[in-house]
């Protein structure tokens, strides 16, 4: 996919693989898989949206053009849900972790990533940045949240606990 030259939308579930051109000029595309260990892919540099719902044992490596040559060109990525590692790489204009909020339905956007996210966003000359979204939970129907950010990792923040100590992961030791 990295010669694509239309903006494509790519949706990614529990083992099923949707492509569509956003303009809605040209069909869709649809793959479906089990069991599969590794997606690779390359985006085109037209714009690129994603959408993760990631499914056991597969991990993923997407990676986005490193020029943003496209002026015009958006790449934005939502990761709702993975239990395995993800590897972003590329230039990124916004990078969504967790499901969407609303005023009428919020969740920890932790609750359903269990694998490690690794981005390494590059710049290259472009002058598109990279933002990394935490769609925390909004309105009164927020749960209680919190984030703790290091140099290189953010991890869930206890906010009834007073002294600020990062809540447990119950996934692999080898997350930040």
């Amino acid at each position: 996919a990295a010669n694509e030259t239309r903006p494509l939308h790519w949706g990614i579930q529990h083992g099923v693989l949707n492509v569509e051109d956003t303009r809605g000029i040209t069909s869709w595309f649809s793959l479906y898989s089990s069991s599969i260990q590794r997606f690779i892919i390359e985006f085109g540099s037209a714009g690129t949206s994603l959408n993760l719902r990631g499914s056991e044992p597969t991990e993923y490596y997407f990676k986005f053009p490193e020029t943003g040559n496209n002026s015009s060109a958006l790449n934005i990525a939502r990761i709702v849900q993975t239990s395995n590692p993800v590897l972003i790489t590329g230039v990124v204009t916004v990078l969504n972790v967790g499901p969407p909020s609303s005023g009428l339905s919020s969740s920890p956007p932790f609750d359903l990533i269990k694998g490690m996210i690794i981005f390494d966003g590059t710049l290259n000359g472009s002058l598109l940045r990279n933002y990394i979204s935490m769609d925390s939970g909004i309105g009164e129907h927020a749960p209680a949240q919190g984030f703790l950010m290091d140099v290189l990792c953010i991890d869930s923040l206890d906010v009834v606990n007073s002294k600020g100590l990062p809540v447990p992961m119950s996934s692999s030791p080898t997350q930040c």
